[in-house]
């Protein structure tokens, strides 16, 4: 089995965190984020094979971080290179959720669906988005790429990109986007 997809979106992931390519094992070391997000990459490129030992290994690994640090982000979730979870506990992304490359996540966070109505669905989420602590995000809804979601908001509507959403419900004060939030990207 050929392994450097997955060393390849692990570094990008490693990118992140330091801006520098440091090894996997500094970041794994040294960014409890990065650690968790270690253990679901790799369950996700085992999961080809859900009986191989790796698949196994990976998702009891993941399954105890998931308790360690209180983040719960399947294996099966789409997540584009460039994951940075920049402080952990209280994080939880639906399944189906769709989430592009350079995608920052804070504390608190909720994307969730929404199970009734016309939003019925999961968010899709474009490159290079920051979410603040405390936002919650659910519905089938389209947050478009360079968007900035500011702490504690909730949005239920499709958010235009480069925009910078804040409040409840979450409504657009500025064009500036995620600059300067969305660093080391990949």
């Amino acid at each position: 089995m050929v392994i450097k997809p997955l060393l390849k979106i692990l570094n990008e992931d490693a990118y992140r965190y330091t801006g520098k390519n440091k090894t996997i094992l500094h970041c794994y070391r040294y960014f409890p984020g990065y650690k968790y997000s270690f253990w679901l990459r790799c369950t996700q490129y085992f999961s080809r094979n859900k009986r191989s030992i790796g698949f196994i290994f990976s998702r009891i690994l993941l399954s105890r971080y998931k308790y360690k640090f209180a983040i719960d982000i399947p294996y099966t979730t789409q997540i584009g290179s460039g994951l940075y979870i920049g402080h952990f506990s209280g994080i939880f992304i639906s399944s189906d959720a769709v989430i592009g490359k350079n995608f920052n996540i804070s504390q608190c966070v909720t994307i969730g669906s929404a199970s009734r109505g016309e939003k019925n669905g999961t968010p899709v989420i474009g490159d290079s988005v920051y979410i603040a602590p405390g936002a919650k995000v659910f519905g089938a809804i389209v947050i478009e790429s360079n968007v900035a979601i500011g702490a504690n908001a909730v949005v239920s509507s499709d958010v235009s990109q480069n925009s910078v959403v804040v409040g409840i419900p979450a409504s657009t004060i500025s064009n500036n986007g995620s600059r300067g939030y969305c660093v080391n990207e990949v």
